[in-house]
């Protein structure tokens, strides 16, 4: 009687412990891309993928897939089988999608897999598109601010070089270049031509420096010669008065 009745009870709590698991066993949506309530998703080339606890034969549960924009108005697809994957389902937009926009993938809940387990009740994932405006403004400001870096790092990669430049000149002995009319412009000073600025920025050399004391000397007997000259003819005049 004692091990009738104990039996009696172990049963039942068999069967109290199965019927949660019967009762929770169900066909469900594991996994879905576009996340739900994702948002930024280009408007062309989209497609939704939906993962599935149970493999889904799609030529018995096409109708049970759509996606609606905010107005619910349903979109063209092609709901497409994964080969490698039973349980994934595809979900192929035909047309571009609007800008800024939020759709929502509907699942019917009368869908089944092939193990004749039903999804129960509708489900269903939002997600919302970009700005193609947006967009082309951050990346016209990303363009400007990478040529500006480009210019910025060219000239202090030159202004470098010229350093470095003049390092190695003055330790070879070299002297400095000097723009005449850069320095004539920090002094103040005009440089009428080039020939000019050459005297007074570019040192002499000796036969440079010959040559002008010969031309001053010629210079100078001219001008002496000229005024013994008059001074004869001075001389002239007042012995014929």
């Amino acid at each position: 009687m004692k091990k009738r009745f104990a039996m009696i009870v172990a049963a039942l709590l068999i069967c109290l412990m199965a019927a949660p698991m019967v009762y929770g066993a169900g066909l469900e949506v594991t996994d879905i891309f576009p996340k739900t309530d994702s948002t930024g998703l280009q408007t062309v080339n989209q497609m939704a993928r939906i993962y599935f606890s149970g493999d889904i034969d799609i030529k018995a549960n096409e109708k049970c897939f759509k996606i609606v924009d905010e107005n619910g108005k349903a979109q063209k697809i092609m709901v497409l089988e994964q080969e490698d994957e039973p349980n994934r389902v595809n979900l192929v937009l035909a047309g571009d999608l609007k800008e800024s926009t939020k759709y929502t993938i509907v699942i019917d809940g009368s869908l089944t897999d092939t193990a004749g387990n039903k999804l129960g009740e509708d489900y269903e994932s939002s997600f919302t598109t970009r700005s193609q405006r947006q967009d082309s403004i951050v990346t016209t400001i990303m363009m400007v601010v990478m040529f500006g870096a480009v210019i910025v790092f060219t000239l202090r990669d030159q202004r470098k070089q010229q350093e470095q430049q003049e390092e190695r000149d003055k330790k070879a002995g070299k002297e400095k270049k000097v723009n005449p009319y850069k320095e004539a412009k920090k002094s103040g000073k005009k440089v009428s031509g080039k020939k000019e600025a050459a005297q007074d920025y570019r040192p002499k050399s000796k036969t440079q420096q010959r040559a002008e004391e010969i031309r001053a000397q010629r210079k100078k007997d001219r001008r002496e010669k000229v005024n013994r000259i008059m001074e004869e003819n001075k001389k002239k005049n007042k012995g014929k008065k």
